[in-house]
């Protein structure tokens, strides 16, 4: 998946493991699988790139958590829900108009 690699050299987050994880979630459950397995998931670290074969495509998504309570509360007030972690899903993304600004 190149746009992974492309993910992981912009940012410095790795794979969790060699090949990633890819497993088939769909987004409503997303937040819930990648995620440290400590807290429920099936990720061995945090800040790591990763990609589902679910209904996630041609979306981009990213999970977040915060110890901030001035910005849980905002994401709670924007419907994100009660955390601690918390989904940011765009149904769509433009590679040939972002790549070129990345």
């Amino acid at each position: 998946m190149i746009e992974m690699t492309e993910v992981a050299n912009a940012t410095g987050l790795v794979p969790d493991i060699p090949g990633m994880h890819g497993p088939k979630v769909d987004v409503p459950d997303l937040q819930k699988v990648f995620v440290p397995r400590k807290d429920g998931g099936i990720l061995f670290h945090s800040g790591v790139v990763d990609y589902s074969t679910g209904k996630v495509a041609p979306g981009v998504f990213v999970i977040i958590r915060t110890d901030s309570h001035i910005i849980k509360k905002d994401l709670k007030y924007y419907a994100l829900g009660e955390g601690p972690y918390y989904l940011l899903y765009r149904p769509y993304h433009l590679c040939s108009i972002e790549t070129p600004l990345s």
